[in-house]
């Protein structure tokens, strides 16, 4: 996932949610999609932060049975390969985690109860106990171990879901999103991460302008989109398509149309994944051969006028 993939599935949650208000009104809109946006992102690097406070509790708790009146053989010579992990000492030297981190006014300083559930589970697990057995020592194995401990420890502790609740009230709805990118910076991380970029931040204007111009299009146009749609897809019930994967393909013909810069291939690859991750089982399929069509049509309108494209 790219930071404009976060963008897309921001603009379409909030769509869904303007489709269902009375009181449709687009300014009070765009401002609570920034918002959201906004959060999530700091929700990812607060997640990021997890690692960095589970491997001080690991190390902290080895200190304190090195100094137990009477510590064991095993205390005094414990096995420093978790506290010593390179995942976790890479994301500390990086800049914009630190800046981010420093923004942040939610800490696992007020969850210790969090913390000790979660490591508590880590050395319960098979995979940790295969870790803390291996001679090896490298930053890959190290990432391996924390994308586990995400995947399979942190993404269902119940104590975080209520941690998390009681520090924002979005936090628990795009938990599963701010994982999958965490996730994504565990695999993509590299070992020079100083001036390393793990997730741009929204305050970058031309990602605010983006999310915010794409959302308002498909307010203004959609019912131009939503005739092409009816068009191509004439030989569909109209009671048995989603009402999400209509929703993902005017979002996807708004941004072939409106953003001259993004490749047509990026943009549909993009929203295919979405609807993978938001719609029904075969969506992906249907929506690939509606936009493939919607392209064809639109290119012939001259309505997909595409110059070279940037870094998006």
């Amino acid at each position: 996932m790219t930071y404009r993939t976060l963008l897309r599935i921001k603009v379409m949650q909030l769509l869904y949610a303007f489709e269902s208000k009375n009181d449709k009104m687009l300014s009070v809109s765009e401002n609570e999609l920034i918002k959201s946006i906004q959060k999530t992102t700091d929700l990812y690097f607060h997640l990021l932060n997890l690692s960095v406070f589970i491997t001080k509790y690991a190390e902290d708790c080895i200190e304190i049975a090195k100094n137990k009146f009477r510590p064991t053989q095993e205390e005094l010579n414990p096995n420093m390969k978790f506290v010593n992990n390179l995942f976790v000492k890479r994301l500390l030297a990086n800049n914009e985690f630190l800046e981010n981190i420093k923004s942040l006014s939610a800490s696992w300083n007020d969850n210790p109860e969090v913390i000790k559930s979660i490591y508590s589970e880590i050395q319960q697990s098979d995979f940790y106990i295969e870790y803390m057995s291996s001679s090896e020592n490298d930053f890959k194995e190290d990432k391996i171990l924390w994308r586990n401990i995400f995947e399979k420890i942190i993404a269902n502790n119940v104590l975080l879901d209520e941690a998390l609740e009681d520090q924002c009230i979005y936090w628990n709805d795009d938990l599963e999103l701010a994982l999958s990118f965490v996730v994504k910076t565990t695999k993509q991380m590299q070992e020079e991460t100083i001036s390393e970029s793990l997730l741009p931040k929204i305050s970058r204007e031309e990602d605010i302008v983006f999310a915010k111009e794409l959302f308002a299009d498909v307010i203004l146009n959609k019912n131009d989109y939503r005739d092409l749609i009816s068009r191509l897809s004439q030989h569909w019930d109209p009671e048995r398509i989603a009402f999400m994967d209509i929703l993902i393909m005017l979002i996807a013909i708004s941004e072939l149309v409106k953003f001259p810069t993004i490749p047509i291939n990026v943009t549909i690859n993009e929203y295919i994944e979405i609807s993978k991750m938001y719609s029904t089982e075969k969506s992906h399929m249907f929506i690939n051969g509606i936009l493939d069509k919607a392209v064809a049509i639109l290119k012939s309108e001259k309505k997909i006028l595409k110059v070279e494209s940037v870094k998006i």
